[in-house]
């Protein structure tokens, strides 16, 4: 057997779901999913995507749209310029406003993120925001706090989750290596409770704080997705506002290029 292991920012093709190749991932393209229809659902049906060339890359925004759609959402693109970004945002948060978006999910990381936060509550404010995963670390998103007030994020796991298992593991990695753990230390571990399990194709186990799955239609690891929220009362520490559906249709869609308007012609080389 064969196992990829990754963030799972990426829907897996149908070329890769194949006897014997397995995705041990979080699939936060699953949870994008769910977290757009949520959106939808909650906040209405007129959803801006911000996003860059680089995260438009990755299907994660894509599977956002599609969950958003699902739920009767309208969503329209917000591309920043590429190799510009910074200086383009002005711009698309001024164009957002205008459009009167019912929520913005903004598909960001790196640099481009921090200046986002720095200007997000100067042009737009009030709206209901949603972030990308990688948008920044639990860390850097507690010490925006202030500015990020209220803004939800899908996560497969979170350091911030009560489950005693999840907290035995977040107070041993600490001890051990001095830092919090990230999702990917935590992907790590339950990679190794994978393969220790007797029928790859069939595993199903307990893992940090909720069951693991193997999901025999995409030959990767299925989690039930949080919607966690950044309180600025409560800056040490994210809040789960809610479970994620983490029952996804097949997107036949996503088996075929290009996958977007979002995808840009450089990331297909």
């Amino acid at each position: 057997p064969l196992v990829v292991v990754n963030a799972g920012n990426d829907y897996p093709r149908q070329f890769e779901r194949v006897e014997n190749i397995y995705h041990a991932s979080h699939d936060q393209w699953r949870a994008e999913y769910g977290l757009g229809a949520w959106a939808a659902g909650r906040y209405g049906p007129r959803v801006a995507v911000l996003t860059s060339s680089y995260d438009g890359g990755y299907d994660t925004p894509y599977t956002f749209q599609l969950g958003a759609e699902s739920a009767h959402g309208r969503v329209r693109q917000f591309l920043l310029p590429h190799g510009d970004e910074v200086a383009g945002l002005s711009a698309q948060l001024d164009a957002i406003r205008g459009w009167q978006a019912d929520v913005v999910y903004a598909a960001l990381s790196g640099s481009v993120a921090e200046h986002f936060t720095q200007a997000w509550s100067r042009k737009v404010g009030a709206t209901p925001l949603l972030v990308g995963r990688h948008f920044m670390t639990a860390e850097r998103l507690r010490q925006h706090a202030t500015l990020l007030h209220g803004a939800c994020f899908a996560s497969c796991w979170s350091a911030d989750d009560d489950a005693v298992e999840n907290q035995d593991f977040v107070r041993d990695y600490h001890a051990r290596f001095g830092r919090e753990p990230d999702n990917f230390a935590a992907l790590g571990f339950e990679t190794a409770l994978f393969l220790h399990q007797p029928d790859l194709s069939t595993a199903r186990f307990s893992g940090l704080g909720q069951e693991v799955v193997m999901d025999s239609s995409t030959f990767s690891l299925r989690r039930t997705g949080r919607i966690m929220q950044i309180d600025s009362r409560r800056s040490d520490k994210l809040r789960q506002a809610g479970l994620l559906e983490s029952s996804v249709p097949p997107l036949s869609t996503l088996d075929s290029a290009p996958r977007s308007g979002l995808l840009e012609p450089y990331l297909c080389a």
